[in-house]
């Protein structure tokens, strides 16, 4: 097996309304998505900020895809373990 580097992807993040990037969007900051950008298991984090709930979207090449709940469930075990880390330090989570 040929080993290469894997560094394609891209992260996304926007309200759980918001549309999901596509080539030709144009994004708030001026940025145009290109299909580059758009690499297969590209991924979005949409958040609901009335209700907190969050879902992880990915980009098979085609179109976005709903992730799995375990996915989410991390997500949220990581941002727990971040609050309970930036409260021993003495500092607030961005």
């Amino acid at each position: 097996m040929t080993v290469k580097l894997e560094g394609t992807i891209k992260r996304f993040i926007g309200s759980i309304t918001d549309t999901k990037p596509y080539p030709g969007m144009i994004l708030s900051d001026g940025y145009e998505v290109t299909a580059n950008d758009l690499r297969v298991g590209s991924s979005f984090l949409a958040i609901d900020t009335a209700t907190g709930i969050e879902e992880i979207y990915h980009w098979n090449g085609r179109e976005w895809v709903i992730g799995d709940s375990r996915e989410v469930q991390e997500l949220k075990a990581i941002k727990s373990l971040l609050g309970i880390i930036a409260e021993k330090l003495g500092t607030p989570v961005l």
